[in-house]
């Protein structure tokens, strides 16, 4: 997809028809990708082929892993089990956000799916934050800079706030004892600084497929 539905504009509120930019999915990708599954998206933005519009509710489907029998989700041509999920939410007041962060949290928790998740770091206020994100995520990496969202494919002003990249690892692939919610930098044109990615490997934090 060209990432989802579900980001914010520059100025008073929130707009939730705003993509992001596909330089900075293709970098989630190498990453952490490939990814199965869009979970708020748009059809027409949607990153991966497998994708949960406003219409049919994120949180009324199963986030779970499946055999991906196309062999092109994502830009990996491969046949294989997909167990990772790309989210970029609606940011908007009353859009669900904090349901939807906890679902991410607690799929990871199952050990049904890993999460990345995109939304604005002011909302590190807000209560779901604290319960699903701080002291539960694997990794919390604030993006440098402020993201430019597109909007029918023409790239917008930069919104007021910052962003930050959430990452949920599921529970079968966390190593034993391993920290919870540790806290990187993401620069939006670089990604990870190699020396906080040889930690991130270090402590087998980062998931494929």
């Amino acid at each position: 997809m060209n990432l989802t539905l579900r980001n914010p504009v520059r100025g008073e509120g929130y707009s939730n028809q705003y993509e992001t930019p596909p330089a900075l999915f293709r970098l989630c990708v190498s990453l952490f990708g490939p990814f199965g599954l869009d979970v708020c998206a748009a059809a027409e933005t949607a990153k991966c082929k497998r994708y949960f519009t406003a219409k049919d509710s994120c949180l009324n489907h199963s986030w779970g892993p499946f055999w991906d029998l196309t062999g092109s989700f994502c830009g990996d041509t491969r046949q294989t089990w997909r167990t990772n999920a790309w989210l970029n939410p609606p940011y908007s007041e009353g859009s669900g956000i904090g349901e939807i962060i906890g679902r991410a949290r607690t799929a990871a928790d199952a050990d049904v799916t890993s999460t990345l998740a995109l939304f604005p770091a002011k909302k590190s206020e807000q209560s779901w934050y604290q319960e699903h994100v701080a002291g539960a995520a694997t990794l919390i990496m604030p993006v440098s800079g402020r993201i430019a969202f597109l909007l029918n494919g023409e790239t917008q002003t930069q919104p007021n706030h910052a962003s930050v990249l959430v990452w949920w690892l599921r529970i079968g692939l966390r190593p034993h004892g391993a920290l919870l919610a540790q806290t990187v930098p993401f620069d939006q044109r670089t990604g990870i600084a190699p020396r906080y990615l040889a930690a991130i490997d270090n402590m087998q934090l980062r998931g494929r497929g």
